[in-house]
């Protein structure tokens, strides 16, 4: 689920990491087991809503979930609020995943 990449991407380590594969699934699917948030706890705003955003990416019912394109928007959104950090005047240059 895309909620598990943006953990992935936003915590810099895999969801569950140290638990073995197979038990994390199933605590995922039979439990409602989720990963613990270590980077995304400061309490900084985008931080925050990004955390939110993977929480509702994540729930339990599908049905509640917001959909991919929902997602977009929404991470578009938070990552237009983070203060571009490279010295970069122009705000379209890519943000981090442009080529420097």
């Amino acid at each position: 689920s895309y909620s598990m990449i943006m953990y992935q991407l936003f915590e810099t380590q895999p969801p569950f990491s140290g638990m073995d594969p197979i038990g994390a699934a199933k605590n995922a699917a039979m439990y409602d087991l989720r990963p613990q948030f270590v980077q995304l706890n400061a309490n900084v705003s985008f931080k925050r809503e990004i955390k939110e955003l993977i929480e509702s990416c994540w729930r339990p019912n599908a049905e509640l979930r917001p959909s991919f394109e929902s997602v977009v928007v929404s991470l578009e959104t938070i990552l237009s609020k983070i203060p571009n950090t490279r010295g970069n005047k122009s705000s379209n240059d890519g943000g981090c995943c442009s080529p420097s």
